[in-house]
């Protein structure tokens, strides 16, 4: 099926990457999705993007590795409507066979960003791909979905079950009835706040918001040239700085892991990876000092130029030098 065969399919119905949407979840909104599903023109080509495309070759990959690892049969399948009613369709990524389980599941697959990867292990599943699940439980009318995770850096996978939930499954129903109802006869749902950053990286954004969207712009560049083709480089620009942060934050509970399983222990050699150094700072007891040499201790005011005085009085060092608190942790890599 072509790219232009699918959009024209998932433009018949409401499908599970639809319905974060409906509920204005996520990264699109109601009135993005109307437009749409009644196939208008966007203000601007669709970009389909590196991950975009990764993430639909990783996909049969991504199966393999959940069928492998949790011992399950997976297979594919095409569009599914629901019985009853048909304005609601899905294109489960997998349908799940488990020999633990009488029925078959729904498998929902992406393939995630390092950022997107972490926050997801550590918080677990988003509020739009519960919803997504549900959606596929609720047109397929199975009672269980696993959601699976890959990491696009690590190739590390990771998933959750999750049993339906009949009450929001009936609140999806309803939600998406009422909304199919506007696509075919309007009218069309209200607008986000044009302030609302979905609205800034839109492909309809301007017949959308229209001249609200130009004032906003207007205002908060102070006169600033429009140019969308600098999209792709900003948005990388700002996954990139994430990922920065979101090192920084893993390096720090990583390190503070190490702290620990090093216990009291000084230099560990981890044989073809390196060495561990933990070991105490010396510091001088500045107090005590004081109290026994007062004019030493004058000259070395600027919080005390620890450096400084054990080059000038290194004698003094085996009488005021004690075990510190700080302890840094030092790796050197193995050569």
């Amino acid at each position: 099926m072509t790219p232009q065969e699918f959009r024209a399919e998932r433009a018949t119905g409401i499908g599970g990457s639809d319905v974060a949407a409906v509920f204005n979840v996520g990264y699109g909104c109601r009135k993005r999705l109307w437009l749409e599903k009644r196939q208008e023109q966007p203000d601007t080509e669709r970009e389909v993007t590196g991950p975009m495309e990764l993430g639909r070759f990783l996909e049969p990959f991504i199966a393999q590795k959940y069928s492998e690892r949790s011992g399950r049969q997976v297979i594919e399948r095409g569009l599914i409507r629901h019985p009853e009613f048909p304005e609601l369709i899905v294109h489960i990524d997998r349908e799940i066979r488990d020999l633990q389980r009488e029925a078959p599941g729904v498998l929902e697959i992406k393939a995630l960003g390092r950022e997107t990867y972490f926050k997801s292990k550590r918080e677990g599943m988003a509020e739009d791909y519960i919803l997504q699940t549900n959606h596929g439980c609720l047109v397929t009318g199975f009672q269980w979905a696993s959601f699976a995770v890959m990491n696009r850096e690590t190739a590390e996978v990771l998933w959750w079950d999750i049993a339906r939930d009949d009450a929001l499954c009936g609140q999806i129903r309803d939600e998406c009835l009422k909304f199919w109802a506007l696509v075919e006869n309007g009218p069309a749902p209200d607008r986000l706040p044009p302030e609302d950053a979905r609205c800034h990286r839109c492909l309809f954004s301007g017949q959308c918001q229209g001249r609200a969207m130009e004032e906003l712009m207007r205002a908060a560049g102070a006169g600033a040239v429009v140019d969308r083709t600098l999209g792709p480089l900003v948005r990388e620009f700002l996954e990139t700085h994430a990922l920065l942060d979101e090192a920084e934050e893993i390096h720090k509970g990583v390190k503070e892991n190490l702290k620990a399983a090093m216990g009291d222990r000084i230099l560990v050699e981890v044989p073809g990876v390196g060495k561990i150094h933990f070991k105490p700072n010396m510091e001088w007891d500045m107090a005590l000092l004081e109290a026994t040499l007062p004019e030493v201790a004058a000259q070395f005011r600027t919080k005390y130029d620890v450096t400084a005085l054990g080059k000038a009085r290194p004698e003094l060092e085996k009488h005021f030098k004690r075990v510190g608190t700080t302890r840094p942790l030092r790796i050197y890599p193995a050569r």
